[in-house]
């Protein structure tokens, strides 16, 4: 059984349109969800390391590391951001390595709505070992690397009902130029990813609960995950650290529970997802450990020390 499992993993990777990189702590990775979330944060700078690998239990672990770095209103209301993509898949080690940029404005800004707007231009990398690789039969590859630009846009919605509620809206579009990924003699067009995704926040005196939604769609290749999120806000540890924890579940896939820890300027976020799926009379329902560290700075500011107030003389 587990060999037949290799090999559907082994022909998925090689699929000539790929699959697109993905995290289940979809919020951390925000240049890969929607451009428009470029800025949105409380702080005025944030950076993201996030690390995951899964499969381990069947294959070779795939293996995917990003790194981001966000700044929020660089310029008016104009925000910039950076990621940077390493991901290794399976026996083929089929890697792919990236560069993505994003900027957003926000076009509406007060304190009840905010709409953003935001576009991405990406660059990858993608190989894999041939001669780790068996086939039955003559496979026309004429490659075993191939680079491909990336075009993404998105928008960015959020309403406050009021001072205890608040809702989340994004919608975003990648491969937009439908880039060619195929490592054969024939072109295969990436068809264009579509993202939703949606958080409603409602505080409470001491914790938040916020239910979320995210969906993806790409030709016949579809993700639905939904869960919540309990963010208590009584500190502990001498007034430095918060708490809080979330269940999410991928649709046909896996349970996803995991743990976030806040501290002054440091995140710790801890996730695993069980898997749910067919695969798992092989995986033993083992799926993937994640973690995503966050952290968050303002800008510093600047005191002119050789002010003066000049005294008025009647």
């Amino acid at each position: 059984m587990r060999f037949f499992i290799i090999i559907f993993l082994l022909i998925f990777i090689l699929d000539v349109n790929g699959q697109d990189i993905h995290f289940s702590q979809f919020k951390h990775s925000k240049i890969n969800i929607n451009p428009s979330l470029t800025g949105e944060q409380e702080s005025d700078f944030l950076a993201v390391l996030q690390r995951r690998s899964q499969w381990g239990s069947v294959t070779d672990p795939f293996k995917t590391t990003a790194i981001s770095f966000y700044a929020k209103d660089i310029y008016k209301q104009y925000s910039l951001a950076i990621g940077f993509i390493n991901d290794v898949a399976g026996l083929s080690d089929f890697t792919t390595n990236g560069i993505n940029l994003s900027s957003s404005l926000k076009i509406l800004n007060d304190k009840d709505q905010v709409f953003s707007f935001g576009i991405g231009f990406g660059c990858f990398q993608r190989s894999y070992d041939f001669n780790s690789l068996t086939f039955y039969e003559n496979e026309q590859f004429v490659a075993n690397k191939l680079f491909f630009f990336d075009l993404f846009t998105g928008i960015f919605y959020r309403k406050k009902f009021n001072s205890s509620t608040k809702i989340d809206f994004g919608f975003s579009a990648f491969h937009i130029n439908n880039p060619n990924q195929s490592f054969t003699s024939s072109s295969q067009n990436t068809p264009v990813k579509y993202i939703t995704h949606l958080d409603y926040n409602i505080m409470y005196d001491n914790f938040n609960l916020i239910p979320s939604l995210f969906y993806s769609y790409q030709s016949n290749q579809k993700e639905y995950i939904f869960g919540f999120e309990v963010a208590d806000q009584i500190k502990s540890f001498n007034e430095k650290m918060t708490f809080s924890a979330g269940l999410y579940y991928r649709y046909n896939d896996a349970i996803i529970p995991s743990l976030l820890f806040s501290f002054e300027k440091l995140d710790f976020n801890i996730s695993y997802d069980i898997n749910t799926s067919d695969l798992s009379r092989a995986s033993n329902n083992l799926g993937g450990l994640e973690f995503a560290i966050l952290y968050h700075w303002k800008k510093k500011k600047v005191k002119n020390k050789n002010k003066f107030i000049c005294p008025r003389y009647l």
